[in-house]
């Protein structure tokens, strides 16, 4: 493998082999395919457990028919047999035909348990889409490969930690090169303002585009969306993007 499995997994999507590679840079990885059918969730393999210094988390994969999607039915089973084995925790890989995944952990909820009995247990995850960017994986893989505790593993998809990230990208992007270039008659806080409620309707448009929602539009609208497209080539339709998107649903 000429990459590092961590980055390999970005480039190429979900292939067992890879990440049993990038488990066993852990150092606490045990790998363990000998389990037959009935040690395992229906659909799921066993590939071993992480031997963290106060748990134990056995590692599975699970083929899905579609790993961008939260679906109860797919993870639903690892939480049955979970309880079944009187487990804590359960580290995941849910992947497609097209080599997408999740890396999840599912873990106990905290409070009141509710029925059914995946609802004793929540779960954080990790999407991987081969073609994208995929930065945040990208971020907390070095996280999962010094994790040594329960504590430290939760970390990994501490989903606050990513969006204090985030932000703080964003803050400095801001500043730097979008409100230091703004010109014209104006406050700075106007500036700011304006800019940040561009941003705002970005970032909710391109989520309901992702899920799916506006169907043949979803395509359009990142075509037309600055920024980088899944081929990592720079997008140039910012002014289109004003005029033919923004525009007519907000101004």
């Amino acid at each position: 493998m000429s990459r590092e499995p961590g980055t390999h997994l970005v480039a190429h999507g979900y292939e067992r082999a890879t990440l049993l590679a990038l488990l066993k840079k852990t150092g606490r990885f045990r790998e363990d395919l000998t389990g037959n059918a009935s040690a395992a969730p229906p659909r799921a393999q066993v590939l071993g457990v992480l031997e963290l210094e106060d748990i134990a988390v056995p590692v599975l994969e699970v083929p899905v028919a579609d790993a961008e999607r939260k679906r109860w039915s797919d993870w639903e089973a690892v939480c049955a047999w979970l309880r079944a084995q009187q487990g804590e925790a359960a580290l995941c890989v849910f992947y497609d035909a097209r080599r997408a995944f999740r890396l999840a952990l599912i873990g106990p909820r905290s409070g009141k348990a509710r029925p059914p009995v995946s609802g004793n247990f929540r779960r954080w995850s990790l999407l991987v889409q081969p073609g994208y960017p995929n930065r945040t994986f990208s971020e907390r893989v070095p996280l999962l490969m010094r994790a040594d505790s329960r504590e430290a593993l939760l970390e990994v998809f501490d989903a606050e930690a990513v969006g204090r990230a985030f932000y703080a990208a964003y803050v400095k992007i801001f500043q730097e090169s979008v409100v230091s270039g703004i010109y014209g008659e104006g406050s700075w806080q106007e500036y700011q303002d304006c800019f940040l409620a561009f941003t705002v309707r970005v970032l909710f448009l391109s989520f309901v585009a992702k899920k799916g929602w506006l169907g043949d539009q979803g395509a359009r609208f990142f075509a037309l969306a600055p920024g980088t497209l899944p081929d990592g080539r720079s997008a140039r339709g910012g002014d289109r993007f004003l005029q033919q998107v923004l525009r007519p649903l907000f101004f």
